[in-house]
């Protein structure tokens, strides 16, 4: 499946692309998975985000955070595709486009996200291996140059 995808910085983000985004995020970790955190956590006006829209539609969101926000070294998160929109393709291009914009970002050879584990497995194919584990609080990150 073809998608389009857009990479802005938060000032650059239009009143809807961001209350799109605002919205995909808590559809699946509030509503769905039931994560309760404080998702507006004043990282998203230092990152770069990357939009995947089929038809005009956001299906698909990452948040690109310089080396220094949340890590040393410059990382992906909130990782997010709509529920309608899983098993067809869009988290597997939306990985490949996080990386290339990542090293396109930041010359680090290190690239970090902080994700569930069970939710990280496809997501290996791509030579990136998430950052953190929830069930057993191991961290790594992997060189992606």
């Amino acid at each position: 499946m073809q998608f389009s995808y857009k990479v802005r910085s938060f000032g650059d983000l239009d009143p809807a692309e961001l209350y799109a985004i605002l919205r995909l995020r808590n559809e699946v970790f509030v509503v769905e998975q039931n994560c309760v955190y404080q998702d507006a956590d004043n990282k998203d006006i230092y990152c770069h985000h990357l939009m995947l829209s089929d038809n005009k539609q956001l299906i698909a969101y990452a948040r690109l955070v310089p080396p220094g926000i949340s890590y040393r070294e410059m990382s992906v998160g909130r990782v997010v595709t709509a529920k309608d929109e899983r098993k067809k393709g869009a988290g597997s291009q939306l990985m490949k486009l996080a990386i290339d914009h990542c090293r396109k970002l930041c010359t680090s050879k290190f690239i970090c996200s902080k994700q569930d584990s069970i939710r990280c497995c496809s997501y290996k194919d791509h030579g990136y291996l998430w950052y953190w584990c929830c069930a057993t609080s191991l961290q790594w990150s992997i060189n992606i140059n």
